[in-house]
């Protein structure tokens, strides 16, 4: 069964009326889902449980999601006084198993595994990871059963360094201290396998034609991946993600006017961002303070990690949709 979260500000607190009516629109169609303690909460999809609705945050579990391919997202308040729309951007398919995305490298003898439901899938948490390499160790420490890595229990020499729904980081000082073979280097984790220990299902995540997951153990860092920005309090917005404090700068739209960068208030740069802007950043967490944010429907989100007006995002680190600011 498929769980959706929908997540934002005011969800409870808006001026115009509380959310009341929370409709997703598919390919196939739309499904909508009410507050439970509103007065239309009997009118909820056939079927759905409605598991959070606060403030933030609207979750719901509806197996008729299943397989399907969600377009746009709308929160409405009980009278219809206002709807506002999101645009989700790509189509996200609905999915009930985990997803890996990247493979990178945070930091020395350190792998990170990026991706979805890496704790909410259907059949369950992962429980095991299995890193694939590209090549083996001369010695025994990176191979066999030393590979089959029990997330609660981890086996000689690795450490689990976080779980999240969206990462599995693992660290083993044996990167270090053996030596790939046939070619003396870097070790290269180039696919992996998730478990759950209380089902049968394994998922293989070998390289495929189109993409590349390949990276390796060397400590460079991670991308920055933006994942959603919604607004904060008067004239901001925040942005949420992964490793976001490895960039230079966060360039913003609103799709009119505005075509902005910002730059971390305590970086060297900071005399860069606009008169009046405040911007402070965190690996998972970035909140830009601007006058000259209010009103407008921030559209797009770019992390740069260049130098160069025009460099290239990196994969994954930019972010559209649609976030209001009061």
């Amino acid at each position: 069964m498929a769980n959706v979260r929908v997540t934002g500000t005011a969800f409870q607190t808006a001026t115009d009326g509380p959310v009341d009516l929370m409709t997703l629109a598919l390919l196939s169609g739309s499904r909508d889902y009410y507050d439970p303690s509103g007065v239309n909460a009997g009118s909820t999809q056939p079927g759905a449980t409605i598991l959070t609705w606060t403030e933030t945050l609207i979750e719901v579990n509806d197996p008729s999601l299943d397989g399907e391919t969600i377009t746009d997202a709308y929160v409405s308040d009980i009278d219809a006084d206002y709807n506002v729309p999101f645009d989700v951007t790509p189509d996200l398919a609905v999915l009930t198993y985990p997803l890996i995305e990247s493979i990178c490298s945070p930091a020395p003898d350190t792998i990170r595994f990026v991706g979805q439901r890496f704790l909410t899938a259907t059949a369950g948490a992962i429980g095991y990871v299995i890193p694939r390499l590209a090549h083996y160790a001369s010695g025994a420490l990176l191979n066999g059963p030393n590979m089959i890595v029990n997330l609660s229990a981890p086996p000689a020499n690795w450490t689990l360094v976080s779980h999240t729904d969206n990462e599995i980081t693992l660290s083993n000082p044996d990167f270090t201290n053996e030596e790939p073979f046939p070619t003396p280097g870097d070790f290269v984790v180039n696919g992996a396998a998730f478990h759950d220990p209380t089902a049968t299902t394994m998922y293989y995540y070998e390289p495929p034609a189109n993409i590349s997951f390949s990276n390796p153990v060397d400590g460079v860092g991670c991308p920055p991946q933006v994942a959603n920005v919604v607004p904060g309090g008067n004239d901001e917005i925040v942005i949420s993600g992964t490793d976001l404090d490895n960039t230079t700068r966060f360039r913003v739209f609103d799709n009119l006017v505005l075509d902005e960068y910002y730059y971390d208030s305590l970086g060297p740069n900071a005399g860069l961002n606009p008169v009046g802007a405040t911007v402070t950043v965190t690996p998972t967490l970035v909140t830009i303070n601007d006058p000259a944010l209010s009103g407008l429907t921030i559209s797009q989100v770019q992390a740069r990690t260049g130098t160069l007006p025009g460099d290239i995002v990196p994969l994954g680190a930019e972010w559209f949709g649609f976030a209001l600011v009061s």
